[in-house]
């Protein structure tokens, strides 16, 4: 079977590389943890300035 393409083949994005970092959030336990970790990358690359989170909603579903 071959090997399934990455996404990001080098396995961390560049943070530097950005002007705007925008994680969505829904509330939940999981977006909590990803949040968190996401915020230790931009702090080990000093971009933390850079980080404006918005809650992502599905709407009437919610």
């Amino acid at each position: 079977m071959p090997a399934r393409p990455t996404v990001c083949p080098s396995g961390t994005p560049d943070l530097t590389a950005y002007d705007l970092l925008a994680p969505q959030l829904s509330g939940g336990k999981d977006s909590s943890v990803m949040l968190w970790s996401f915020m230790q990358d931009a702090a080990a690359a000093e971009v933390t300035d850079r980080v404006i989170t918005c809650h992502a909603t599905p709407g009437p579903l919610e």
